[in-house]
């Protein structure tokens, strides 16, 4: 081998050498950037499941106040507050 094949082949080598520490910056950088993106879709679903548990939560108690006559009973304890006040005539 020659003087000049070999470097040649030095030169090669460290062009090679920097190919590749571009590459693993890139996916460092690409890496960095997912990771930045997966952390901001997990807080925007912890936000959307924090308002669908409220959402649930008053739905329910809507369902609980229709499901057991709340209004019925209410209504029928005034009826019958006012039923007793106007017979005291």
């Amino acid at each position: 081998m020659t003087r000049e094949s070999l470097s040649v082949r030095v030169a090669r080598l460290e062009a090679a050498e920097q190919r590749n520490s571009e590459i693993q910056a890139s996916r460092d950088r690409e890496t960095a950037d997912m990771k930045a993106t997966y952390a901001d879709i997990d807080a925007k679903l912890e936000r959307l499941i924090e308002d669908k548990n409220k959402r649930d939560g008053a739905i329910g108690f809507g369902k609980w106040i229709v499901g057991t006559g709340f209004f019925a009973m209410v209504g029928s304890a005034v009826l019958a507050v006012l039923h007793l006040l106007g017979s005291g005539r």
